[in-house]
């Protein structure tokens, strides 16, 4: 799982890449395309703490993952 944030709209989308794999996923803010996906207006990440407390927690991870795929591929491998 991870999250999307529209570019348009600042909507926050929990998305699931194998288990609910919609192929012309679209958000659901500006198009009105109805998805079985969880997802946060910006309004109400701004007025939630515990939204944004949980989607700062994603980007962290991300950024974590990130480092440590940079780190293997320095040293050709995860265990040289």
């Amino acid at each position: 799982m991870s999250i999307l944030e529209c570019t348009e709209c600042g909507t926050v989308i929990k998305y699931y890449y194998d288990e609910f794999y919609e192929p012309n996923f679209k958000c659901p803010v500006c198009t009105n395309y109805e998805t079985g996906y969880e997802y946060h207006t910006r309004e109400e990440i701004e007025n939630s703490k515990e939204l944004q407390a949980i989607i700062n927690m994603y980007r962290d991870y991300d950024r974590l993952q990130k480092k440590q795929e940079e780190r293997i591929n320095k040293r050709n491998g995860p265990f040289r």
